[in-house]
């Protein structure tokens, strides 16, 4: 066991009667290293086990909500535990009955979910991600605060009327509407961060790819490259960023992202695959990225002549450093080395493509703020072999590629350049002076 406990990722599912939370959570607990827990079962310890709610529900309710105990005996009257079909009726009479039912046992449930958690946290650590909790009145009761994520189940409410009866005849259409967790309220919809809906059987899919692949290597580097290409592919499947940084947050490991770096480090026709990977990762991972191995295998990628390879390699500096210069604690030099981008400008003024323009542009705008990079964007001299020097003039370059028809044909791209010639110019005549 370790000394530390590591924290979970954790999803709250909450929804209306019949609207298909423990259908979701069922779901959840078939994906490797997701905990489930369901408060409705911690209800159920809680009337079989708390003698002191038992014995208020009795006070509030009538003794019709409790089984006894009726031997023989004299005087013997003990509590073996509650009637779910009377309490039931009784909760579900109106508001005040449920509302006085959940004071009884929301706290009790709560103390319940904080110990689970914090045991899995402590004990399980190496065997969950994960912990994903269904309870139908997480917002209700404040408990929704305790999750890194709300998922919010929904369901016409004529339909989950229908479900319900169908589950429980003994209740009332009367009984059902009288809860004020119904499927059609807005409150809990307002706080969540996932509506239940076609993101499910893909975040399965994504999520046993990753896991798959971070127990690799697999057989051979075919089969991963195989494996690490369909992610991406999934991964294009989501329909905003919101969701996208959701699910990496889920599948992100040190495994993984170990994984994916070995890939990169030991195949060359395949590598653009683990580092579109990477550069997708690097959206909600950057700093932990920038401080792996993941830029030294750029370095070594960047040297080959394998034209997508290059062109993902540039990219994702371009996200990496984009992602992680938003947090003050990393600078651009940090990441991007003054022999990295030396690296960086000599590779594309080789071959001048347009993609490879896109990508060093913007990779100059992110880091002509470094004062440590700044000298070596105005001005590099690359040391080609024993005998020979070759200056590189970037300003100068990029004048030239200006000038290009192909690139003015490129509205954005040349937008770009001009204004990033005008702002090196200005850089150029101050450190001149």
């Amino acid at each position: 066991m370790s000394l530390t406990s590591k924290k979970l990722f954790k999803i709250g599912i909450t929804g209306g009667i019949g609207s298909g939370k423990s259908k979701l959570l069922e779901y959840l607990s078939t994906i490797p290293r997701i905990y489930t827990i369901n408060l409705d079962v911690y209800g159920h310890e809680i009337y079989k086990l708390n003698p002191l709610v038992l014995r208020n529900l009795s006070t509030m309710f009538g003794k019709e909500v409790l089984n006894y105990d009726k031997s023989q005996q004299p005087m013997r009257d003990d509590i073996l535990g509650i009637n779910r079909l009377e309490l039931g009726k009784q909760a579900f009479k109106n508001e005040y009955n449920l509302n006085a039912l959940k004071s009884l046992v929301s706290p009790e449930i709560k103390r319940l979910l904080k110990e689970s958690i914090s045991e899995v946290e402590n004990r399980f650590q190496d065997q969950y991600d994960v912990i994903a909790v269904e309870g139908a009145v997480l917002i209700e009761q404040k408990t929704f605060v305790m999750f890194d994520e709300l998922w919010v189940t929904t369901l016409d409410k004529h339909d989950a009327v229908k479900r319900v009866m169908k589950r429980n005849p003994e209740l009332s259409e009367k009984n059902i509407n009288a809860s004020p967790s119904k499927s059609h309220l807005s409150s809990p919809i307002k706080n969540s961060n996932a509506m239940v809906n076609k993101i499910f059987p893909l975040n399965k899919q994504v999520i046993l790819s990753c896991r798959k692949l971070e127990t690799g290597p697999l057989e051979n580097y075919i089969h991963m490259a195989t494996l690490i290409h369909k992610i991406n592919l999934l991964l294009l499947e989501y329909e905003n960023i919101k969701q996208l940084r959701s699910i990496l947050q889920i599948v992100f490991s040190k495994q993984l992202l170990n994984s994916i770096i070995d890939f990169c480090m030991n195949t060359d026709h395949f590598a653009q695959f683990g580092i579109r990977l990477l550069e997708i990762m690097s959206l909600e991972f950057a700093l932990v990225i920038a401080k792996s191995d993941a830029v030294s295998v750029i370095f070594g990628l960047l040297r080959t002549n394998d034209y997508e390879t290059v062109v993902q390699c540039l990219s994702f500096l371009r996200v990496l450093i984009s992602n992680s210069i938003v947090n003050e604690k990393i600078k651009a030099s940090d990441i991007l080395n003054k022999k990295l981008l030396v690296l960086v400008m000599k590779t594309v003024q080789k071959q001048p493509e347009i993609e490879y323009l896109a990508c060093l542009v913007d990779i100059v705008n992110l880091v002509v703020n470094d004062k440590e990079l700044r000298s070596q964007i105005l001005t590099t001299v690359l040391k080609e072999d024993e005998n020979q020097n070759i200056k590189i003039d970037y300003l100068k370059f990029l004048k030239t590629i200006e000038s290009k028809p192909e690139i003015k044909s490129i509205r954005d791209l040349s937008k770009k350049i001009s204004r990033q010639v005008k702002e090196l110019e200005i850089w150029n005549n101050s450190v001149s002076k």
